[in-house]
């Protein structure tokens, strides 16, 4: 997970980085672990779609800190969650645990962005790699732009599993 400037000049600028676990990769690891399989990005998604995403509250990582990501700590507490309390693995609250981390993850990714946007005052924003592919990322995102007056941009087909966001200044 990453977020590049590109700036008048046509050259990349790195402005953020995953620290630890990339979203895609949080979101494969948290799948496996609840038994809900691979690809896990639209493993969690399919699943979430029966769930209420308020219905525990998980962290969200780095949300105030620069523009870098680290997804780990929201790893861990999920883990250490269902550990402490196996009935989060029950037909009955799987679906709202993982539409809660889904949440937590898409909230990081969205805040983030836009206030990278808005700090560099940056119209344009790309999303590419295989978790833009995640329908509440896109919604999320597209009304939190739409609130800014910026443009949102979708590249679907990207080598790897990563998310990158592309700002165009």
């Amino acid at each position: 997970t990453s977020i590049y400037l590109l700036n008048e000049n046509d050259e990349f600028e790195i402005l953020g980085l995953t620290l630890d676990d990339a979203a895609g990769e949080v979101l494969d690891k948290i799948a496996r672990f609840l038994n809900l399989g691979y690809p896990g990005g639209p493993a969690i998604e399919k699943i979430s779609i029966n769930g209420n995403p308020d219905s525990y509250k998980l962290p969200r990582p780095m949300l105030d800190k620069g523009f870098n990501f680290s997804f780990s700590g929201l790893k861990t507490a999920v883990i250490y969650m269902v550990r402490k309390d196996k009935s989060l693995l029950s037909e009955e609250k799987l679906p709202d645990l993982a539409a809660s981390f889904q949440k937590a993850v898409i909230d990081v990714l969205v805040k983030k962005t836009i206030r990278v946007a808005i700090s560099y005052e940056v119209p344009i924003i790309a999303l590419a790699g295989g978790v833009s592919s995640n329908s509440y990322l896109r919604s999320e995102m597209k009304e939190r732009a739409y609130n800014h007056q910026l443009y949102l941009l979708y590249i679907y087909k990207k080598p790897g599993n990563l998310l990158n966001l592309l700002l165009v200044k």
